[in-house]
């Protein structure tokens, strides 16, 4: 699922930083039941901030880049879009990410309170180039897989460049609501061999 995107990882340098949790803090809200987490996840959350990217490759028109996310949940489906911006008052896009597949909630986690373990698959992904500029194409390998053009949604799923193209890999995540906010599992590990134990710092609302 995420960090699929945050295939991103393969390129920049960045890593999303885990903390702990102060227990006075926590929503006391009823989410209950397997069939609550799932309602209560229903909508679009946006992240709560801009992350800024630096891009290490030779030919980038680009130094660092900045990123804005949004997870869509609808039924048991779950699609993340990232949209990369050349400025910081995201002004000017750069491209869009899209990727969607199931996700599944199985049960309690023992590692925070009101956090859950969930399953995410990611069964479809696709790429569109937000800029007119055929140095970014080239210095991102974009062109070597076809993607020659701006405002086109191209199908990525068998993978182009530094995004991969999808395996059986199911993300083993944790996730936490309280008080309207949504957290997932560190990055830092890999999700695909073992569940996250940390949760992200980043912080999601819901729109």
């Amino acid at each position: 699922m995420k960090t699929n995107i945050l295939v991103w990882l393969i390129l920049l340098s960045f890593a999303f930083v885990s903390c702990s949790d102060d227990e006075d803090d926590f929503d006391r809200s009823e989410i209950d039941s397997i069939g609550d987490v799932i309602t209560a996840l229903q909508g679009t959350w946006s992240s709560d901030g801009v992350l800024e990217l630096p891009i290490d490759v030779p030919g980038s028109p680009f130094s660092e880049v900045y990123q804005t996310e949004t997870f869509t949940f609808a039924d048991t489906l779950n699609t993340i879009n990232v949209t990369i911006f050349a400025d910081e008052g995201l002004t000017t896009p750069i491209l869009n990410y899209r990727s969607t597949g199931p996700f599944t909630i199985l049960g309690t986690s023992l590692s925070f309170e009101k956090t859950w373990e969930a399953d995410f698959a990611n069964t479809e992904q696709s790429l569109e180039i937000l800029i007119d500029n055929q140095q970014l194409l080239d210095a991102l390998g974009f062109s070597a897989c076809g993607i020659t053009e701006a405002n086109v949604v191209y199908d990525i799923t068998n993978g182009c460049s530094i995004f991969p193209g999808i395996d059986e890999c199911i993300e083993q995540d944790i996730i936490q609501l309280k008080k309207n906010t949504l957290r997932f599992g560190s990055r830092t590990e890999n999700l695909c061999e073992n569940r996250a134990s940390n949760l992200q710092e980043i912080i999601y609302t819901k729109d």
